[in-house]
């Protein structure tokens, strides 16, 4: 590609070395300022989808990145386009979700003689973003290693990043001096660095065996998240009640044999468990779409393992003891191993008679004609 202009040169290292990090999808809102991006990501092949509406277009790579577990990029124009990413950003961000939002913006000089549009495009995005990067054509050699630092991260933040690039005229393929000379490099690829820390939960997962085998009124709860294959068998051979939040990958896969609670929507449901209070709760993933379970009643001595992540939501808000935030592949690590044992078989009698309890009040209600 034949790069004619300092913008198309800034444009085409961005884009590459998004390409380079292993990004695929780039969602598209037209405008004249990101037009040099949009030549770039032409060119390097980037499964490219075309959305107007930038508001719509958060949402697209919103469903994308959750899809594909690959973060895709936004890309606009400057000025209060950028401001209809907002909402899909904040639920990423919530969510424990990645993308990657290019914004187009002025050059510095026009920004401080406030022409007209310009907005502090970073100042919008810091409450959502986990990383922020500043392109600027008079300092993009001086900064190289701030960059390439950033984008050796790309596709390892777990929650939204911005990058802020500031392109002056001519944007088009008019030729003007190319005084840029640095390249992005991805020589070194590295793991975000939360992945590699490392949090030792054993001493709080030792207890759970046997509180396991001595609950008489456990359960488990699944909320919004995807989960593995392994981590759904898991789930599935665990023979304890289970509320499954329908937001999560895992309530499709289950019926009612496995020991299925009907949602806590329902008042017979919701009554049962305040005369019989869970002594064990277990809850995997996010957020769930109840609001009855964040001030469930549970016993006095009720212990509650919930997966230690960024926003999660807590559940039995009022019970204050005996809360464990474990990591999730050693809850289910510690979970196949009491699968394994001779006390998952003891209990499943027990275990079972609470589910028949539940499922008859369900089906008395709910599923006969």
């Amino acid at each position: 590609m034949d790069i004619n202009n300092n913008s198309q040169y800034l444009s085409h290292q961005v884009l590459i070395a998004a390409k380079n990090a292993g990004v695929k999808h780039i969602i598209i809102s037209p405008g004249m300022r990101n037009a040099p991006l949009i030549r770039s990501a032409i060119f390097n092949q980037f499964e490219i989808h075309s959305a107007i509406d930038e508001r719509a277009a958060g949402y697209l790579a919103l469903g994308i990145t959750k899809a594909n577990k690959i973060p895709p990029i936004l890309l606009c124009t400057s000025g209060t386009a950028t401001l209809n990413y907002l909402p899909a950003t904040a639920e990423a961000f919530k969510s424990n979700s990645s993308l990657i939002i290019i914004t187009s913006d002025r050059p510095d000089y026009l920004i401080k003689e406030n022409a007209n549009q310009t907005i502090n495009q970073l100042a919008a995005f810091k409450s959502f973003t986990e990383k922020q990067l500043a392109i600027h054509e008079a300092s993009f050699d001086k900064n190289i290693n701030d960059v390439n630092d950033f984008f050796k991260r790309l596709t390892t933040y777990k929650r939204p990043v911005q990058i802020n690039i500031h392109l002056d005229e001519p944007l088009d393929n008019k030729t003007s001096p190319i005084t840029l000379k640095s390249s992005i490099s991805l020589s070194c690829l590295e793991a975000n660095s939360r992945n590699n820390m490392q949090k030792d939960d054993s001493r709080e997962l030792d207890i759970l065996d046997d509180l396991i085998s001595k609950s008489k009124n456990p359960l488990l709860i699944v909320g919004s998240g995807e989960f593995s294959a392994n981590e759904i068998s898991t789930i599935k051979d665990l023979k304890i009640p289970k509320n499954i939040d329908i937001t999560s990958n895992v309530k499709m896969r289950l019926t009612t044999a496995d020991m299925l609670v009907p949602s806590f929507d329902h008042p017979e449901v919701r009554n049962y468990y305040k005369k019989n209070r869970p002594d064990l709760i277990i809850k995997l993933g996010q957020y769930v779409i109840t609001k009855h379970l964040t001030k469930l009643e549970v016993s006095k001595d009720c212990h509650i393992f919930e997966e230690d992540i960024d926003h999660n939501q807590s559940i039995a808000i009022n019970h204050r003891m005996n809360r464990h935030r474990c990591i999730r592949d050693d809850i289910i690590k510690r979970l196949r191993l009491f699968l394994n044992s001779n006390n998952h078989t003891e209990n499943k009698i027990n275990h079972t008679g609470i589910w028949e309890k539940l499922s008859t009040i369900y089906h008395l209600h709910y599923l006969q004609p």
